[in-house]
């Protein structure tokens, strides 16, 4: 059994393959409450603080704790699944300047979070290897395939990083065939 995980600032997409690998389904979302100040709401909500600007203690020990809990969630999925791999969506963007696809800035901040869970589960005694895989369009996708079932606004926007990580998921799946 394989796990899918799309990281967003708001939500984190999950999936996982069925028994014989042939297929993806797509699993309830975990709420991020890591603040980030990309983040509109947070940003707003920070917005004459000077914690975000100079990333005080008390701003760093509410990301870790937020960080910690986000990590007990994702371990919940793994208890339950006892994956033997977990795929991580990484975005590309094409680099006008060179015209080639790299990692956008996102990415980087994305392997940070999953080296930091890979270093959590390590301290569980669980060794789950990460691969990391190109999640162009993934997003994209998922948000046609939801409005073409008549789906609400809200259930689109609940479902849509879910969703996105079965793709991520499925397409993994169909390229190991």
């Amino acid at each position: 059994m394989i796990i899918a995980f799309d990281y967003g600032e708001r939500r984190i997409g999950i999936a996982v393959s069925d028994e014989t690998g042939k297929y993806a389904i797509a699993l309830k979302y975990i709420t991020n409450n890591i603040p980030s100040t990309s983040r509109k709401s947070d940003s707003r909500k920070f917005q004459n603080s000077d914690r975000i600007r100079q990333n005080t203690p008390s701003l760093r020990s509410q990301m870790r704790f937020e960080r910690q809990k986000l990590f007990n969630k994702m371990l919940y999925y793994i208890h339950c699944y006892y994956p033997e791999k977990i795929i991580v969506g990484i975005p590309k963007v094409l680099d006008i300047h060179t015209g080639q696809i790299t990692e956008s800035t996102q990415a980087k901040a994305i392997r940070r979070f999953f080296n930091l869970f890979n270093k959590f589960l390590i301290s569980k005694n669980i060794i789950c290897p990460i691969e990391y895989v190109d999640e162009t369009l993934t997003s994209k996708i998922a948000l046609e395939n939801l409005q073409n079932t008549n789906a609400s606004k809200k259930n689109i926007a609940e479902n849509v990083d879910s969703e996105s990580a079965r793709i991520l998921l499925q397409e993994y799946l169909d390229k190991l065939r």
